[in-house]
């Protein structure tokens, strides 16, 4: 669809999705996330501090939530593709992250990723597969992805994973959170990202609640989405990662990276320290996924604040 909201001065987004190739695989474009006209900031519906606070029992810092069982860990770092690949056929290879895991009432497991790495009916594969026989059977499948939403008040960037093998080895993301615990963005102060790519990237919370437009490289249809801010860098690959802020010393998940900007329209370039000064990174907060996690899986073993 052709948006008519009027464009902002600022450059686009980037999508921080990587197609990647491997040795068998070939490389693909991506998509792209152009700033709308600012919303009116969105407010968090819970006060979570940046400062440290009371430990609440059994649920970690007052205000956060702890899943009662996350098979994989925040940070987690994964393939998609649309099916199993057949042998001696180059196949395309998606790279993202995970935000963080949990699980339902029936012991079936899930985890949260960006919308824009896969469609419905994806297979998820372990990173780090660089052959065939790194692809004979899928470790999770997408079941939900946002933005394939048909009302346009319910579209996110926002997918959900059902983890079919949760024993399975999984490769973490440099300084990636070993635990999970679940917040909301406070009003300022700083925060980190992990990716599959940059690894960790820190730096101050932006404005919140700005509206943006998902762009199809391909196509260019337009999908109008809602999300944070946070100036620090992301790449490519870095799609889907928990974004967190520090209470007590511990990690908090608050939301999920989905698109990275820089001084000019091309996405950053993480290494540089002078287009890393200049980066920022568009993500989900914590109480859209928290709305998702409710639709898609009603059962699951999170209590929220």
């Amino acid at each position: 669809m052709t948006s008519t909201s009027q464009r902002s001065t600022l450059g686009p987004w980037a999508f921080a999705v990587a197609v990647c190739a491997s040795a068998v695989a070939v490389t693909a474009g991506a998509g792209v996330l152009r700033e709308q006209t600012t919303m009116t900031q969105a407010q968090s519906s819970v006060a979570t501090q940046a400062t440290p606070v009371a430990e609440t029992a059994g649920f970690g810092p007052a205000g956060t939530v702890v899943p009662t069982h996350s098979p994989w860990a925040p940070g987690t770092l994964f393939h998609l593709t649309g099916e199993i690949p057949t042998p001696g056929v180059p196949f395309e290879a998606t790279e993202c992250t995970v935000a963080f895991s949990f699980d339902g009432q029936d012991g079936r497991a899930y985890a949260v990723t960006a919308s824009h790495c896969g469609q419905e009916g994806d297979l998820v594969f372990p990173r780090g597969g660089n052959t065939e026989q790194n692809f004979t059977k899928e470790v999770g499948r997408v079941i939900y992805s946002g933005l394939n939403e048909s009302d346009p008040a319910k579209r996110s960037d926002v997918a959900i994973i059902e983890i079919t093998d949760p024993n399975h080895p999984m490769i973490l993301g440099d300084k990636a959170p070993v635990e999970t615990l679940l917040g909301n963005t406070p009003p300022t102060g700083t925060a980190c990202k992990v990716g599959g790519t940059t690894g960790q990237t820190c730096g101050e919370i932006g404005p919140q609640g700005q509206r943006y437009a998902m762009v199809d490289p391909e196509t260019e249809q337009e999908v109008i989405t809602t999300g944070d801010t946070a100036k620090m860098c992301a790449q490519r690959g870095d799609s889907g990662g928990p974004v967190t802020i520090g209470i007590d010393g511990r990690p908090v998940v608050i939301g999920l990276v989905s698109g990275t900007r820089g001084a000019t329209d091309a996405a950053p370039v993480c290494d540089d320290p002078a287009q890393a000064a200049e980066a920022s990174v568009a993500f989900v907060p914590m109480a859209r996924i928290q709305e998702v996690i409710r639709e898609v899986v009603p059962d699951a073993r999170l209590t929220w604040s």
